[in-house]
C-alpha cells in the first residue's frame, strides 16, 4: 500500500504489482520504480551499483540488470524475505503496510509490541493465580457451609 505519486498512478499496474514483476525480474524499464522512489537518474545509478552512462541505456534501449531492478524494488518498498510478500515500506512516510491493514507501523511500533506482548503474559500470569485463589475460596466457603 505504497504511497505512489500522481504519474504512476495512471498506470495499468498497482505499485504491489510493479514491484512483484520486478522482483521477479521481468520489468524491463526502470524508470516507474525511479518514479516510486522519487530519485533522479544519478541517484537510481548510484542504487543500482552502475554508471549513470549505464543507466541511462537502460531507459532507452538496453535491457536492464535483474539484480539491479530488484535493488530498485527493495527500494521502491518490495521485501525480499520469505514471510513478508504481503508487507512493503512505503520511502514517502517511511512506513510498513500490510495488504489488509489501512495505517502502516514503525520500527517503534514493532519494538512496542514486544513490551506489550511481556506485559500480557505476566498479566495473564497474575490472572491465573488469581482465578486459583477464587477457586481456593470458593472452595473453602462450600466447606465451611458444609460444616454448618
Amino acid at each position: 500500500m505504497c504511497r505512489r505519486p500522481q504519474a504512476i498512478m495512471a498506470g495499468i499496474m498497482s505499485v504491489r504489482e510493479e514491484l512483484e514483476v520486478g522482483f521477479l525480474g521481468k520489468l524491463t524499464n526502470p524508470k516507474d520504480l525511479q518514479t516510486i522512489i522519487n530519485i533522479d537518474n544519478v541517484e537510481a545509478a548510484k542504487a543500482c551499483l552502475v554508471s549513470p552512462e549505464t543507466y541511462r541505456r537502460w531507459l532507452s534501449d538496453r535491457k536492464p540488470n535483474k539484480t539491479a531492478i530488484k535493488l530498485l524494488c527493495i527500494l521502491a518498498g518490495r521485501s525480499p524475505w520469505p514471510g513478508w510478500e504481503r508487507f512493503s515500506y512505503s520511502p514517502y512516510d517511511h512506513k510498513i503496510y500490510a495488504d489488509d491493514l489501512k495505517y502502516g507501523f514503525t520500527p517503534g511500533d514493532l519494538y512496542s509490541m514486544f513490551y506489550l506482548r511481556q506485559g500480557f503474559e505476566y498479566l495473564e500470569c497474575e490472572n491465573k493465580k488469581l482465578r486459583e485463589r477464587v477457586e481456593e475460596l470458593e472452595q473453602n466457603a462450600a466447606d465451611l457451609e458444609a460444616q454448618v
